[in-house]
């Protein structure tokens, strides 16, 4: 856990004092962040075209984090999400970018990649707008479960359940 909230630290504590004779499970699932290259506007055919380089596409991301890719990580896939219309019934994308980020946070490296995105978009003759790590990281996620007998949160007096 990385915080420097004294508070929450005390708290955390003293919950972890409570939990520790029963037993705590921890898990994660895959460190997969995701970056996204917005995308204004794109005919059939820049579509099309798009799709049709994922690998290589892919290949140029993961030269922005060799490192990474050796140890198991990188740009895993990317993937075109069409976007709600606006009022002018003009269609907007965002080209989602998948990538393992290993032990790491991610932020620096997704946006790196995120940058690298854009520039290829670009090179493909179609217009982008804003490249960035997005924060809604669905896929990756830290689970703790426990079991404790009401009996355990009596306290002052008062019956735990």
């Amino acid at each position: 856990m990385c915080i420097e909230e004294p508070s929450v630290v005390a708290a955390v504590s003293s919950i972890a004092k409570l939990l520790s004779p029963y037993g705590i499970k921890a898990f994660s699932t895959q460190s997969l962040m995701i970056g996204q290259v917005y995308i204004p506007t794109l005919d059939a055919a820049s579509r099309f075209e798009l799709l049709k380089k994922e690998k290589e596409i892919i290949g140029l991301l993961n030269e922005e984090c060799k490192s990474m890719v050796a140890r198991g990580g990188g740009v895993k896939r990317i993937h075109l999400r069409q976007l709600k219309s606006d009022e002018k019934l003009k269609t907007h994308y965002s080209l989602d970018i998948i990538i393992d980020v290993c032990d790491a946070m991610g932020a620096n490296i997704t946006n790196t990649i995120s940058e690298k995105a854009k520039e290829i978009v670009n090179s493909l003759g179609i217009k982008t707008g804003i490249s960035i790590l997005s924060n809604y990281c669905v896929t990756r996620k830290a689970i703790s479960t426990f079991k404790l007998p009401l009996n355990a949160l009596n306290w002052k007096g008062v019956a735990g359940d």
